[in-house]
């Protein structure tokens, strides 16, 4: 009777884990100003092992993502992050998304150089006419 009770165990779990639905997410990531695609930008699903990177057109697929909630992170250098949050029961495109461009503020650099005069500088140098 317990090895009977043990394997109805067994084949309960198993079909309980086969029937845990994997799904995929899909979207195109571009520049909201040039509408060009951000190749290279990076999309993951924060706190798990998911995530990917866009194509060449911008397209991104992330797959074999079990449901849940979740919160799916675009970044891309140069560009804000933008965070949205999911409920996955299924596959689910996300369309196209758009990032805007973050600016830095950086002070000007100003280049200063000296004459080195022949003979008179303690720095070795050769003048070739």
């Amino acid at each position: 009777m317990k090895r009977i009770l043990l394997i109805m165990f067994f084949f309960s779990t198993l079909t309980a884990v086969q029937a845990q639905e994997l799904n995929k997410i899909t979207g195109i990531l571009l520049d909201s100003e040039t509408e060009e695609p951000l190749i290279g930008a990076t999309i993951v699903l924060e706190n798990t092992k998911f995530g990917t990177v866009a194509d060449l057109d911008g397209s991104f697929t992330i797959v074999n993502v079990p449901s849940g909630k979740y919160r799916l992170r675009l970044s891309y250098v140069g560009y804000t992050t933008v965070n949205k949050d999911i409920d996955l029961s299924q596959d689910l495109n996300m369309g196209t998304l758009q990032l805007e461009q973050s600016t830095v503020g950086l002070k000007e650099v100003s280049v200063f150089a000296s004459v080195v005069e022949d003979r008179k500088t303690p720095v070795a140098i050769s003048t070739i006419d």
